[in-house]
């Protein structure tokens, strides 16, 4: 869980801080109810990051393990989570100069595979699907270069199903194969301005 800090509107209106981040992945909530016994509610997490948190520790902690695991051939997902303006897109994207998750991944993949492309043949491949309230929408749809993985549902959406080996796919999402960080860049680029953005009060 990583905590954000208060945004202009926020401290306009006075609003407090109200979770604390303590060592080892402990999150302390204030409880909103005066009849609970304890200020505090307690939860624990495998990382917990405060405001002041550098993008290269939630890449170090959270990215890179998962990356070097999915060079030793598992599978793996970061999945992103919480209402509009928590932070989301910042820690998964970042600016050009303070990179989030992704593009530290991006450019680990490309590292990886120029040093060892002597010894292995890598294929670097993306798609990119946003759940937006109850629907899957396809992000890298009509985008050139673009191949259609496994089939819709009747309505032509996109539906989530286990292969024979059991390992979950999207079917009908578009894959399109990236051969530089300059590439990927501008595949990621265009399907995060396809991505729905709500106003949030």
């Amino acid at each position: 869980v990583r905590m954000r800090p208060l945004n202009t509107r926020e401290k306009e209106i006075g609003d407090d801080i109200v979770v604390k981040m303590k060592e080892g992945g402990k999150v302390e909530m204030l409880r909103s109810n005066e009849m609970e016994e304890t200020e505090y509610r307690s939860f624990k997490f495998d990382f917990g990051y405060d405001k002041n948190c550098k993008q290269s520790d939630v890449y170090n902690d959270v990215g890179q393990p998962l990356l070097d695991k999915a060079f030793d051939g598992f599978n793996g997902t970061i999945f992103a989570y919480g209402q509009t303006g928590s932070g989301k897109t910042w820690t998964m994207s970042g600016i050009r100069s303070n990179p989030g998750i992704q593009p530290r991944a991006v450019k680990a993949i490309f590292d990886t595979v120029k040093k060892d492309s002597d010894k292995f043949a890598y294929t670097v491949s993306v798609y990119m699907i946003e759940m937006y309230l109850d629907d899957l929408n396809d992000l890298l749809k009509s985008l050139p270069n673009g191949e259609i993985m496994g089939k819709m549902d009747r309505k032509g959406n996109l539906k989530v199903v286990k292969d024979s080996r059991g390992r979950v796919q999207v079917g009908g999402v578009t894959k399109i194969t990236a051969h530089s960080i300059e590439e990927m860049e501008n595949i990621l680029s265009a399907g995060q301005a396809k991505r729905h953005v709500a106003a949030t009060k």
